[in-house]
């Protein structure tokens, strides 16, 4: 039971790291490696958190094989990711012509792109089953 809720602790802080690093970087390259870094940290912890031996190599292999389980989930966000960081840094440079019109629209991508993100990490919590 203390696994578990320190589990469910981890998740909800990585899953509330990567929604606001998504949210707030404007770089396209730059969401999807730091979304990726902050789920591989999250493998490692939850796997040290239930004593699985799991080296950095073994958590990128072992994201990689939930990305593939998962289907088209893991394409859907991935898409959705680069749609959304797109038209995010189209919003940022747009934001100086405009006269910072434009930073409404940006918000609320940022929002909607730290949202996806976050959500797609909570299913690391199932991440016993993957091992």
């Amino acid at each position: 039971m203390i696994r578990e809720q320190n589990a469910n602790q981890l998740i909800w802080k990585a899953v509330m790291t990567k929604a606001l690093a998504i949210a707030l970087n404007p770089i396209t390259v730059v969401d999807i490696l730091s979304s990726v870094v902050i789920d591989i940290a999250l493998i490692l912890g939850l796997s040290k958190l239930y004593g699985f031996s799991m080296t950095e190599a073994g958590a990128v292999q072992l994201l990689q094989k939930i990305a593939l389980s998962m289907g088209g989930i893991g394409a859907s966000e991935l898409l959705a990711n680069l749609g959304l960081s797109g038209l995010k840094t189209l919003l940022g440079i747009s934001a100086t012509a405009t006269g910072g019109i434009a930073l409404g629209p940006y918000i609320s991508v940022a929002i909607t792109q730290g949202g996806v993100a976050g959500v797609s990490s909570m299913v690391l919590d199932k991440l016993p089953k993957f091992i």
